[in-house]
């Protein structure tokens, strides 16, 4: 039965079905991290006014709650690569807790120097009461 399917698909050997199966798993794993919403988890996970750090397709990224709305960004300072999601979050502006860099979480954008280089914000969408996060 096996032998029929990949010989029906264009593949007369186990192995080649292998490496097929592979490389679409690859090619799957980015258009994901660039194409689809991905579940970080549900709202009630978000406290008002904190910082939590989630994974979005093997990529760290922090996640602020402002007055009930859900933003999202990268989560390595690109100054020095400091964690962002142990940083303090005042109004939308993340501060790095290594040098005092500032980011808007809404945005990705630097506020204030050391960083001279964005942070990469995600789309947020719920669903109910999940959080899904797509970077941008």
């Amino acid at each position: 039965m096996v032998e029929w399917y990949l010989a029906n698909i264009g593949l007369s050997r186990p192995n080649e079905f292998i490496n097929a199966a592979s490389a679409i798993t690859s090619i799957a794993e980015d258009w994901e991290m660039s194409e689809v919403f991905v579940k970080v988890g549900k709202l009630s996970d978000f406290s008002e006014g904190k910082l939590k750090k989630v994974q979005v397709a093997g990529e760290d990224a922090v996640v602020a709650n402002i007055s009930g709305k859900i933003y999202a960004m990268t989560a390595t300072c690109t100054h020095r690569g400091g964690p962002l999601d142990e940083g303090e979050l005042d109004g939308t502006t993340v501060i790095c807790p290594w040098h005092g860099g500032q980011f808007d979480v809404t945005t990705g954008k630097v506020v204030s120097p050391p960083p001279m280089k964005d942070e990469v914000a995600f789309d947020v969408q719920i669903e109910g009461s999940d959080v899904l996060l797509k970077k941008r």
